[in-house]
């Protein structure tokens, strides 16, 4: 079924406090990672739908980090560019996320195939300044995931250092983060990649020339703001005053976006962890496979083999051995031993039987002997009494 929240929202809510709801959407959020890992990202997708209907208010799931990605997998590109324009069920509007407004970006340029703008007439290019504008973070978290080395290698590149590394919101900082792990194989593309460079780059020719001009209004130099204005390839005639009103609309719109975010991280964003919106699984650290062997060998107790009725040991039963391998503390090693204990048991027992059987036997001849001894002494002296007679 295909689920989605975008103004069809319904009245069902689960509430993250209660414990079977709480299960449930565990539930919910290992299902889409087990069938988006298994390549079914539009499945995966329409899971996402579905949990962000449930908890549209709370996302406990932290599904707004998220959704972006599997949309932009899916080549959802319309739907995804109207839900970051409509969905505003969670406190802070969905066109507001650092993810979903570079998500955003990409799927306008995507799907330009179809429509050069999304719902508001708004171009890719445009979508990704304003997107840049707002988190320049975003840009290097995302190209330094992508390539750690590429400040070194490809000197286009090397603008980036001069741009900060967080933000003063922590909570903008967690989703950067997850954005440039989740969403950095959408963006390794040569082309994807050139496009985000050069609108970086745009910007980073705008900051400079920005403060080039305050420079020039500080030391009260009219004729090289003239000079600079007349420079800047983003000055389209409209003169300082209208450039002034945007950048004042866009120092305040970003003013009004971090506000909404806030100071803190939210208890559900503070509990993922990297395996949660990664492809990355869990694994114990290398030291314990190194150390683990040793350990277990000397802190291992010395087990009596496991016993079945009267002296038959449970290895040498098949069908008890496949029923103990379920079991946790199962060790082959032991099992083992017990196999060879269990037969070793065995030969001793039938060696003992056989040197039992040998002394019964030899009892038995010299009671045998002793009594024809007897006989024949009986019988040799009547014969003699006989002769004397």
């Amino acid at each position: 079924p295909k689920f989605d929240p975008v103004g069809r929202i319904g009245s069902v809510r689960l509430l993250n406090q209660r414990a079977e709801d709480r299960e449930f959407l565990k539930a919910l959020r290992r299902h889409m990672q087990c069938v988006a890992r298994r390549g079914c990202v539009r499945a995966a997708l329409e899971v996402c739908k579905y949990a962000l209907s449930l908890t549209a208010e709370e996302d406990p799931l932290c599904v707004l980090s998220m959704i972006g990605f599997y949309a932009l997998r899916a080549a959802e590109y319309q739907w995804l560019m109207e839900f970051v324009e409509t969905f505003t069920e969670y406190p802070i509007p969905a066109k507001w996320f650092p993810n979903l407004m570079f998500n955003r970006a990409l799927a306008s340029k995507s799907g330009s195939k179809k429509s050069s703008s999304d719902a508001k007439g708004k171009s890719a290019d445009s979508l990704l300044l304003a997107a840049i504008r707002t988190f320049p973070e975003a840009v290097k978290a995302l190209v330094l995931d992508i390539d750690s080395k590429i400040v070194q290698t490809d000197t286009r590149w090397k603008f980036i250092t001069r741009w900060p590394a967080t933000t003063a919101s922590p909570f903008v900082n967690k989703l950067i983060k997850i954005f440039a792990a989740r969403c950095s194989v959408l963006w390794r593309a040569p082309p994807i990649l050139a496009w985000l460079r050069d609108s970086a780059k745009t910007i980073d020719e705008e900051w400079r020339m920005k403060k080039k001009k305050e420079k020039g209004a500080l030391e009260g130099g009219a004729d090289e703001q003239q000079e600079s204005r007349r420079q800047d390839p983003n000055d389209h005639g409209n003169g300082t005053h209208g450039s002034s009103n945007m950048e004042g609309k866009h120092a305040e719109e970003k003013r009004l976006i971090f506000a909404a975010f806030g100071s803190g991280i939210p208890n559900q964003y503070r509990e993922l962890e990297k395996s949660d919106y990664t492809d990355q699984m869990p694994q114990l650290p290398p030291e314990y496979f190194q150390q683990q062997p040793e350990q277990h060998l000397q802190a291992r107790p010395q087990q009596p083999p496991p016993m079945q009725g009267e002296g038959s040991p449970i290895a040498g039963n098949p069908l008890a051995m496949f029923f103990m391998s379920m079991l946790p503390n199962f060790d082959p090693e032991v099992a083992a031993e017990a196999a060879a204990a269990g037969e070793a048991a065995d030969l001793a027992a039938a060696f003992a039987a056989a040197e039992d059987a040998d002394a019964d036997n030899g009892d038995n001849g010299d009671t045998i002997h002793d009594d024809d001894s007897k006989l024949a002494g009986t019988a040799d002296g009547k014969q003699q009494e006989e002769k004397e007679e």
